[in-house]
């Protein structure tokens, strides 16, 4: 639904298009807030996707398949496999992730894993900003700025 949105979404609007009751919905959502899935903006009451997934890029793949059925079980909802096998594996090549008009038309995010940090904890970086048309030759900057 963001994907076609490009924007963040309220409660509202989201069990609309989900024909979910209100109730269902809130815990839905904040089923995906608690683990930073989605982040909620206070002001605006809505939602909207973090860059989250990219840490699946370092499960293997028996550990990805554990999670969407874990996933489906706990929501009730499909996710798209082959969609996000394909995102995974993609960024493993790369060793980046490149997002474009997630929350707004016409901006995007680029973000990278940083090696393992104390205590084995996992960090990510990103750069984000306007990315007009097929913005290659800024995305290839923008790695090379967030590499170094």
């Amino acid at each position: 639904m963001f994907d076609r949105e490009h924007k963040p979404l309220t409660l509202k609007k989201i069990c609309d298009a989900f024909r979910y009751p209100l109730s269902s919905g809130a815990a839905l959502l904040k089923s995906l807030v608690a683990p930073s899935y989605l982040d909620y903006e206070r002001p605006t009451r809505s939602h909207f996707p973090t860059m989250r997934w990219l840490l699946l890029s370092r499960h293997t793949d028996d550990e990805i398949e554990k999670l969407y059925r874990r996933f489906d079980v706990e929501t009730g909802q499909r996710i798209d496999r082959g969609r996000l096998k394909r995102n995974i594996t993609v960024s493993r090549r790369n060793g980046y992730v490149f997002s474009k008009h997630t929350v707004s038309h016409g901006v995007g995010i680029i973000a990278m894993l940083l090696s393992k940090g104390a205590h084995g904890r996992t960090f990510a970086v990103g750069i984000g900003g306007y990315f007009p048309g097929s913005s290659r030759t800024r995305r290839q900057s923008w790695t090379q700025c967030a590499r170094e």
